[in-house]
Protein backbone atom coordinates (compact mmCIF):
# COMPACT_ATOMS: atom_id res chain seq x y z
CA UNK A 1 0.00 0.00 0.00
CA UNK A 2 2.81 2.37 0.90
CA UNK A 3 4.48 1.68 -2.46
CA UNK A 4 1.26 2.57 -4.28
CA UNK A 5 0.98 5.86 -2.39
CA UNK A 6 4.61 6.79 -3.17
CA UNK A 7 4.08 5.94 -6.86
CA UNK A 8 0.92 8.04 -6.93
CA UNK A 9 2.71 11.02 -5.37
CA UNK A 10 5.54 10.76 -7.93
CA UNK A 11 3.01 10.63 -10.76
CA UNK A 12 1.22 13.59 -9.22
CA UNK A 13 4.48 15.57 -9.19
CA UNK A 14 4.97 14.84 -12.91
CA UNK A 15 1.44 16.04 -13.66
CA UNK A 16 2.21 19.21 -11.73
CA UNK A 17 5.31 19.76 -13.84
CA UNK A 18 3.29 19.40 -17.04
CA UNK A 19 0.71 21.91 -15.84
CA UNK A 20 3.33 24.43 -14.81
CA UNK A 21 5.27 24.06 -18.06
CA UNK A 22 2.21 24.41 -20.24
CA UNK A 23 0.86 27.31 -18.22
CA UNK A 24 4.12 29.22 -18.73
CA UNK A 25 4.26 28.18 -22.41
CA UNK A 26 7.60 26.37 -22.25
CA UNK A 27 6.42 22.90 -23.24
CA UNK A 28 4.31 21.36 -26.01
CA UNK A 29 1.42 19.65 -24.22
CA UNK A 30 -1.22 21.13 -26.51
CA UNK A 31 -3.85 18.55 -25.60
CA UNK A 32 -4.13 19.98 -22.09
CA UNK A 33 -4.23 23.66 -23.11
CA UNK A 34 -8.02 23.95 -23.24
CA UNK A 35 -8.37 22.16 -19.89
CA UNK A 36 -5.79 24.12 -17.90
CA UNK A 37 -8.12 25.85 -15.46
CA UNK A 38 -10.03 22.68 -14.55
CA UNK A 39 -6.75 20.74 -14.37
CA UNK A 40 -5.25 23.25 -11.94
CA UNK A 41 -8.38 23.09 -9.77
CA UNK A 42 -8.34 19.29 -9.65
CA UNK A 43 -4.62 19.34 -9.01
CA UNK A 44 -4.99 21.60 -5.97
CA UNK A 45 -7.95 19.61 -4.64
CA UNK A 46 -6.06 16.30 -4.86
CA UNK A 47 -2.97 17.92 -3.37
CA UNK A 48 -5.11 19.15 -0.46
CA UNK A 49 -6.45 15.63 0.05
CA UNK A 50 -2.93 14.21 0.10
CA UNK A 51 -1.85 16.78 2.67
CA UNK A 52 -4.85 16.14 4.90
CA UNK A 53 -4.37 12.37 4.62
CA UNK A 54 -0.96 12.70 6.23
CA UNK A 55 -1.19 11.12 9.68
CA UNK A 56 0.69 13.88 11.50
CA UNK A 57 -1.47 16.59 9.99
CA UNK A 58 -4.59 14.52 10.74
CA UNK A 59 -3.64 14.19 14.41
CA UNK A 60 -3.32 17.96 14.73
CA UNK A 61 -6.61 18.41 12.97
CA UNK A 62 -8.36 16.01 15.37
CA UNK A 63 -6.97 17.91 18.35
CA UNK A 64 -8.44 21.14 17.04
CA UNK A 65 -11.68 19.34 16.21
CA UNK A 66 -12.06 18.05 19.77
CA UNK A 67 -11.43 21.48 21.21
CA UNK A 68 -14.20 23.08 19.15
CA UNK A 69 -16.53 20.10 19.68
CA UNK A 70 -16.33 20.49 23.42
CA UNK A 71 -17.18 24.19 23.15
CA UNK A 72 -19.89 24.34 20.51
CA UNK A 73 -20.89 21.68 17.91
CA UNK A 74 -22.50 24.34 15.68
CA UNK A 75 -19.39 26.51 15.71
CA UNK A 76 -17.20 23.77 14.29
CA UNK A 77 -19.53 23.27 11.30
CA UNK A 78 -19.60 27.01 10.62
CA UNK A 79 -15.79 27.19 10.72
CA UNK A 80 -15.41 24.14 8.46
CA UNK A 81 -17.93 25.61 6.01
CA UNK A 82 -16.13 28.96 5.89
CA UNK A 83 -12.64 27.44 5.56
CA UNK A 84 -13.70 24.87 2.94
CA UNK A 85 -15.67 27.39 0.90
CA UNK A 86 -12.83 29.92 1.03
CA UNK A 87 -10.28 27.32 -0.09
CA UNK A 88 -12.37 26.15 -3.05
CA UNK A 89 -13.16 29.71 -4.11
CA UNK A 90 -9.52 30.72 -3.73
CA UNK A 91 -8.32 27.72 -5.75
CA UNK A 92 -10.81 28.52 -8.50
CA UNK A 93 -9.64 32.13 -8.67
CA UNK A 94 -6.00 31.00 -8.64
CA UNK A 95 -6.64 28.56 -11.47
CA UNK A 96 -8.34 31.35 -13.41
CA UNK A 97 -5.35 33.63 -12.80
CA UNK A 98 -2.96 31.03 -14.23
CA UNK A 99 -5.07 30.55 -17.34
CA UNK A 100 -7.63 33.34 -17.73
CA UNK A 101 -8.50 32.37 -21.30
CA UNK A 102 -8.35 28.59 -21.00
CA UNK A 103 -12.08 28.20 -20.35
CA UNK A 104 -13.39 31.13 -22.32
CA UNK A 105 -17.00 30.55 -23.27
CA UNK A 106 -16.39 32.34 -26.58
CA UNK A 107 -15.65 29.84 -29.34
CA UNK A 108 -12.69 30.78 -31.52
CA UNK A 109 -13.64 31.37 -35.14
CA UNK A 110 -13.00 28.29 -37.25
CA UNK A 111 -10.73 30.23 -39.64
CA UNK A 112 -8.40 31.03 -36.70
CA UNK A 113 -8.03 27.45 -35.51
CA UNK A 114 -4.42 26.13 -35.36
CA UNK A 115 -4.85 23.99 -38.47
CA UNK A 116 -6.39 26.80 -40.55
CA UNK A 117 -4.90 30.09 -39.41
CA UNK A 118 -1.94 29.94 -41.81
CA UNK A 119 -4.26 29.63 -44.81
CA UNK A 120 -6.41 32.44 -43.39
CA UNK A 121 -3.47 34.82 -43.06
CA UNK A 122 -2.17 33.93 -46.52
CA UNK A 123 -5.62 34.70 -47.95
CA UNK A 124 -5.72 38.08 -46.21
CA UNK A 125 -2.24 38.95 -47.49
CA UNK A 126 -3.11 37.99 -51.06
CA UNK A 127 -6.37 39.94 -50.90
CA UNK A 128 -4.45 43.07 -49.80
CA UNK A 129 -1.86 42.72 -52.55
CA UNK A 130 1.11 41.62 -50.44
CA UNK A 131 3.74 39.37 -51.98
CA UNK A 132 4.95 36.71 -49.57
CA UNK A 133 7.05 33.56 -49.44
CA UNK A 134 7.13 30.72 -46.94
CA UNK A 135 10.21 29.97 -44.88
CA UNK A 136 10.94 26.84 -42.85
CA UNK A 137 11.97 27.78 -39.33
CA UNK A 138 12.12 25.13 -36.55
CA UNK A 139 11.09 27.75 -33.97
CA UNK A 140 7.83 28.50 -35.79
CA UNK A 141 4.73 26.49 -36.68
CA UNK A 142 4.74 28.57 -39.86
CA UNK A 143 6.65 31.62 -41.05
CA UNK A 144 5.81 33.98 -43.91
CA UNK A 145 8.05 36.72 -45.29
CA UNK A 146 6.17 39.57 -46.92
CA UNK A 147 7.62 42.35 -49.04
CA UNK A 148 5.94 45.66 -48.39
CA UNK A 149 4.80 47.22 -51.72
CA UNK A 150 7.12 49.88 -53.14
CA UNK A 151 9.51 49.59 -50.21
CA UNK A 152 12.72 47.63 -49.78
CA UNK A 153 11.96 46.05 -46.46
CA UNK A 154 10.58 42.74 -45.33
CA UNK A 155 8.32 41.79 -42.43
CA UNK A 156 8.25 38.25 -41.07
CA UNK A 157 4.92 36.89 -39.86
CA UNK A 158 4.51 33.59 -38.05
CA UNK A 159 3.39 31.67 -34.99
CA UNK A 160 6.17 30.91 -32.56
CA UNK A 161 6.00 27.48 -30.93
CA UNK A 162 6.72 29.10 -27.58
CA UNK A 163 3.88 31.65 -28.13
CA UNK A 164 1.15 29.69 -29.98
CA UNK A 165 -1.53 32.10 -28.75
CA UNK A 166 -0.01 35.00 -30.73
CA UNK A 167 0.91 35.95 -34.27
CA UNK A 168 4.42 37.42 -34.25
CA UNK A 169 5.46 40.19 -36.64
CA UNK A 170 9.15 40.96 -36.88
CA UNK A 171 11.46 43.06 -38.96
CA UNK A 172 15.22 43.34 -38.95
CA UNK A 173 16.37 46.78 -40.04
CA UNK A 174 19.70 46.22 -41.78
CA UNK A 175 21.97 49.27 -41.85
CA UNK A 176 24.32 49.83 -44.78
CA UNK A 177 28.08 50.16 -44.24
CA UNK A 178 28.13 53.87 -45.00
CA UNK A 179 25.47 54.57 -42.37
CA UNK A 180 27.23 52.26 -39.91
CA UNK A 181 30.32 54.45 -40.08
CA UNK A 182 28.23 57.51 -39.24
CA UNK A 183 26.45 55.73 -36.37
CA UNK A 184 29.84 54.84 -34.85
CA UNK A 185 30.47 58.57 -34.49
CA UNK A 186 27.28 59.19 -32.46
CA UNK A 187 27.64 60.20 -28.84
CA UNK A 188 26.40 58.08 -25.94
CA UNK A 189 23.63 60.61 -25.39
CA UNK A 190 22.41 60.23 -28.97
CA UNK A 191 22.50 56.43 -28.73
CA UNK A 192 20.55 56.63 -25.48
CA UNK A 193 17.93 58.86 -27.11
CA UNK A 194 17.56 56.35 -29.96
CA UNK A 195 16.91 53.56 -27.47
CA UNK A 196 14.37 55.68 -25.58
CA UNK A 197 12.47 56.51 -28.79
CA UNK A 198 12.35 52.86 -29.83
CA UNK A 199 11.11 51.90 -26.38
CA UNK A 200 8.26 54.41 -26.71
CA UNK A 201 6.95 52.54 -29.73
CA UNK A 202 6.02 49.69 -27.36
CA UNK A 203 7.37 46.67 -29.18
CA UNK A 204 6.87 43.36 -27.42
CA UNK A 205 10.52 42.59 -28.02
CA UNK A 206 13.43 44.37 -29.68
CA UNK A 207 17.20 44.07 -29.98
CA UNK A 208 19.30 47.13 -30.78
CA UNK A 209 22.53 45.92 -32.33
CA UNK A 210 23.95 49.19 -33.56
CA UNK A 211 25.60 49.95 -35.86
CA UNK A 212 24.66 46.76 -37.75
CA UNK A 213 20.93 46.24 -37.32
CA UNK A 214 17.80 46.52 -35.16
CA UNK A 215 15.35 43.66 -34.57
CA UNK A 216 11.74 44.62 -33.91
CA UNK A 217 8.97 42.23 -32.81
CA UNK A 218 5.28 42.80 -32.17
CA UNK A 219 2.72 40.15 -31.21
CA UNK A 220 -0.98 40.08 -32.02
CA UNK A 221 -3.23 37.77 -29.93
CA UNK A 222 -5.10 35.04 -31.82
CA UNK A 223 -8.71 35.78 -30.90
CA UNK A 224 -11.96 36.62 -32.63
CA UNK A 225 -10.83 40.25 -32.69
CA UNK A 226 -8.15 39.23 -35.19
CA UNK A 227 -9.94 40.14 -38.40
CA UNK A 228 -8.55 40.92 -41.85
CA UNK A 229 -8.77 44.66 -41.17
CA UNK A 230 -7.02 44.32 -37.78
CA UNK A 231 -4.30 42.12 -39.30
CA UNK A 232 -3.55 44.49 -42.19
CA UNK A 233 -3.65 47.45 -39.77
CA UNK A 234 -1.01 45.75 -37.61
CA UNK A 235 1.23 45.32 -40.66
CA UNK A 236 0.71 48.97 -41.63
CA UNK A 237 1.62 50.09 -38.10
CA UNK A 238 4.75 47.96 -38.29
CA UNK A 239 5.70 49.71 -41.55
CA UNK A 240 5.17 53.13 -39.97
CA UNK A 241 7.28 52.15 -36.95
CA UNK A 242 10.11 51.09 -39.24
CA UNK A 243 9.91 54.41 -41.10
CA UNK A 244 9.95 56.34 -37.80
CA UNK A 245 13.04 54.51 -36.62
CA UNK A 246 14.87 55.01 -39.91
CA UNK A 247 14.02 58.73 -39.92
CA UNK A 248 15.15 59.02 -36.31
CA UNK A 249 18.50 57.41 -37.16
CA UNK A 250 19.01 59.72 -40.12
CA UNK A 251 18.07 62.72 -37.99
CA UNK A 252 20.68 61.86 -35.35
CA UNK A 253 23.32 61.14 -37.98
CA UNK A 254 22.78 64.46 -39.74
CA UNK A 255 22.86 66.58 -36.60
Amino acid sequence: METIIITFKCLFAVVGGILINKTTETAEFKWIKQHLRVSWLLYFIILSILIVSDQNIWREFMKIHKQFSSQSPILQFIIIFIIGGSLLYGLWLLAGFFSPTATSIVQLDESLMPNKIQNTLEGWLSHSGYIFTQKIDPEYDFYLIITVPSKEKNIGIGRLKTHPQNISMESRIAICEETQKKINKLSLTQLRDIRIEIDRLRFDYYVINLPKDILLVKRTPISNSLTEDAFIKAITEMELDIDLIMNMLLKNINQ
